[in-house]
């Protein structure tokens, strides 16, 4: 089926029989030097068949969000740069770019509001580092005010609790700096602090988050700034707004993690947490319970991860050339025949646009 097929068939019949529609980020660079972007979307069916569309918009996007009023308006942000895009998914093409205020740029992650009327985003302070969170009309995209994000270099963020907090990553500064990384929970009302937890162990940043309906929250690390792909990453959860806990179990698996952890995945119906290692080339599968590893899946470079509607599958980017697999959530097998190939993602996330529907 053609991309040009795709956009003729009536919308709601795609949806209904799609077992997950992916969204993801990708970046290339042409022979002739110039570097080229792409948004790809991904559609897997119920009868095992499936769809690679491609865009090619103005910048590379990295975290997604998406407009609870009109499930067909998602947000995509870079990570470390000036602009943000406004995607029309019906149409399949970018309709607005978002440029940061003067002395800021844009770390990646965005959430709209539970009413849809505010945007907010994870912003740096060029100069001095210092992390805050954009405030924007979600219509217009016009800024209206920011408030801290109470750390250094914030990155990802997710409204919890029917909106009330903001849940923010910041990944902190250089080993020098005492600027250490935090996962810090903020009361949008207030814009205060509600409580921080911090990653103790100076090696690791806070880069992504991912929270369950329990409040437990799996963060997942790269080597702080000034530190090398050589150096370990890391996986801590918070159970219900706890501390975090550095999953410490098999060290064989532990100190084999190099690199950044990139993108995770809490699945609290079948007790489990999934974690990308690009540079160890493995995704790592863990109970949510004990922390306890049940699995390693050997993959070349995998990047990121998603899971279907119905979560009886999770969908995995890997290799040079991205291509993706998807596994089955329970036992961790590959799905037979799966492959996808000529995908054009490179980027650390994929989202289940289907999920975003259904807020």
């Amino acid at each position: 089926m053609t991309q040009n097929d795709i956009h003729k068939d009536d919308t709601s019949a795609i949806e209904a029989t799609a077992s997950g529609i992916y969204l993801s980020g990708g970046r290339h660079q042409e022979v002739e030097g110039e570097v080229k972007f792409w948004l790809s979307r991904i559609t897997t069916r119920t009868d095992g068949s499936d769809t690679v569309e491609t865009i090619s918009p103005p910048i590379f996007p990295h975290g997604f969000a998406a407009d609870p009023n009109n499930h067909n308006r998602v947000a995509a942000f870079t990570k470390i740069g000036p602009d943000a895009v406004v995607f029309n998914m019906e149409k399949f093409q970018a309709v607005k770019t978002i440029v940061v205020n003067p002395g800021r740029l844009f770390y990646g992650h965005g959430a709209f509001y539970t009413d849809g009327k505010l945007l907010y985003t994870t912003e740096t302070n060029i100069e001095n580092s210092k992390g805050y969170i954009g405030i924007r009309d979600a219509k217009t995209l016009d800024y209206l005010s920011d408030f801290p994000s109470y750390g250094h270099h914030p990155h990802d963020c997710s409204l919890r609790n029917n909106g009330k907090t903001l849940v923010v990553t910041n990944g902190g500064n250089n080993t020098t700096s005492g600027e250490l990384g935090n996962l810090s929970y903020i009361d949008i009302e207030t814009q205060k602090l509600i409580t921080q937890h911090k990653i103790k162990d100076g090696r690791f940043n806070a880069g992504h988050v991912e929270i369950d309906e329990s409040g437990n929250a799996l963060v997942i690390s790269a080597p702080r700034r000034d530190l090398s792909e050589n150096h370990l990453g890391a996986i801590h959860i918070s159970k219900a707004k706890k501390c975090l806990k550095r999953s410490s179990s098999l060290s064989k698996i532990i100190n084999k993690i190099i690199g950044e952890a990139l993108s995770g995945l809490i699945v609290a119906k079948h007790n489990l947490l999934l974690v990308t290692h690009p540079a160890a080339n493995m995704v790592t599968c863990w109970d949510l319970d004990l922390l306890k590893c049940r699995k390693v899946l050997k993959l070349p470079f995998p990047r990121s991860l998603a899971l279907n509607s119905d979560q009886s599958e999770f969908i995995i980017s890997f290799g040079s050339n991205v291509v993706v697999k998807r596994y089955q959530t329970r036992s961790l097998k590959e799905v037979e025949n799966s492959l996808i190939e000529n995908t054009s993602i490179s980027g650390s996330h994929l989202v289940n646009w289907l999920a975003f529907q259904k807020g």
